[in-house]
Order: C-alpha cells, then structure tokens, then sequence
C-alpha cells in the first residue's frame, strides 16, 4: 500500500495510512492476537454500532477493511478501544 506511515510506540510496530486508518493485524501480532477476535466480542459490536450512529453511517462494515495479505484496517475511531 502506498502512503503508509510507520511507526513504534512502546515497542509495538505500527502502521497507519494519510487517513489515519492502522493496520489492525500489524499491532494485534506482537499479543499473538488477532483483530477477528476483538472484533467478534458483543462489546466491541456495540461500541461499534455506536459510533456508526454517532458519525451517521449506515453499513458498520465500512470501519473495517480486511485485506489479503495486507492485514486488517480500522478506522481512526477505533484505535483507542481496540488497544
């Protein structure tokens, strides 16, 4: 992908585009976690819902982008509840 930022924070790769979307997988790996986990839990769903309500978006799925071989993508909004 081009126009990717990274960067490390308390030792933790990251990565980020010019919109402020991050590479989801990239963080969650140093945890051996995966962000399909995070993102099944009732709690996150609801966060989610949430924000969609809150930023007037009708289809929750366009938080998340999942690319092959380039990891999963989440929104801005979501980098504070994910970590």
């Amino acid at each position: 992908m081009k126009g990717l930022i990274n960067s490390k924070y308390d030792g933790i790769d990251c990565q980020f585009n010019e919109h402020g979307w991050f590479n989801a997988t990239l963080a969650a790996s140093k945890f051996d976690k995966r962000p399909i986990d995070w993102l099944r839990l009732d709690e996150t769903q609801n966060y989610i819902n949430a924000l969609c309500e809150q930023l007037e978006i009708s289809e929750p799925k366009s938080l998340i982008k999942a690319k092959r071989n380039n990891g999963t993508w989440l929104h801005p909004k979501l980098a504070v509840p994910f970590t």
